[in-house]
C-alpha cells in the first residue's frame, strides 16, 4: 500500500517525458515504490496534446513522439499513475476553491481604465472595469478538489505543480501539502 500519495499536474507530469527543470524530481516520483501518483482524467488530452505540440514545434520527430505515447499508455497500464476521474463530488468542492482564489480589488483602489472605441461613432473614450486578482484555472480547481479527496481519504495529499498562484492557494487557503519539481533538490519524504 503506498505511503504517499501525491496529485501531479500536467505541467508537472509532462516533465516525466521531457527534460526540464524538475524532471529529475518527476522522475524520481516515478521510481518510488511507496507513492500513489494521481492524475486528473481531464489531464489525458493536455498530454497528448502537448506530444502533438512539440511535434509541430520541431522539437520531436513523429517517432519520438509515438515513442513518448507508448510511454504514457504504458504509465496508465501498469499503475504507474492512477487516474482520477472527475465525480460530482470534486465539482461540489469546486465553489469554496473558487472563492479562495479570486478577490475583487478593494473599492479604495481605482479600478482599471482601458481605452474602448465606439463601434457605430469611433470615438475612444476611458471605460472603467472591474480588477481580479490573478485567479487559478478551471483544470487546476479540479487538481485542488481531487487533492483535498485524496486528503480527505488518506489523511495527507501532496501537489506538485510549477503554478506558484495554485501552489499558494493549495497551501495557504486549503491546507495542501505543496511541491513545486523545478525549486526542489531531492523529495522532501
Amino acid at each position: 500500500m503506498p505511503k504517499f500519495h501525491c496529485v501531479v499536474d500536467t505541467s508537472a507530469l509532462l516533465k516525466r517525458y521531457r527534460d526540464e527543470a524538475g524532471t529529475e524530481i518527476i522522475r524520481t516520483l516515478f521510481n518510488r515504490e511507496d507513492c500513489a501518483i494521481h492524475v486528473l482524467n481531464v489531464s489525458i488530452p493536455e498530454v497528448t496534446g502537448a506530444f502533438v505540440r512539440w511535434q509541430l514545434d520541431g522539437m520531436l520527430k513523429p517517432v519520438q513522439r509515438d515513442a513518448l505515447l507508448k510511454l504514457f499508455i504504458e504509465d496508465i497500464k501498469e499503475y504507474r499513475v492512477i487516474i482520477h476521474n472527475i465525480t460530482h463530488r470534486n465539482i461540489v468542492k469546486t465553489d469554496d476553491i473558487w472563492d479562495n482564489s479570486i478577490s475583487v480589488q478593494p473599492p479604495k483602489q481605482p479600478g482599471i481604465s482601458r481605452q474602448v472605441k465606439c463601434p457605430k461613432c469611433g470615438q475612444s473614450f476611458s471605460e472603467n472595469v472591474n480588477s481580479y486578482n490573478r485567479r487559478i484555472g478551471p483544470v487546476d480547481v479540479l487538481v485542488l478538489s481531487v487533492c483535498l479527496e485524496i486528503q480527505k481519504a488518506y489523511g495527507k495529499a501532496y501537489l506538485f505543480s510549477s503554478d506558484g498562484h495554485m501552489l499558494n492557494i493549495a497551501a495557504q487557503k486549503l491546507g495542501i501539502k505543496i511541491h513545486n519539481p523545478e525549486t526542489l533538490h531531492h523529495l522532501p519524504f
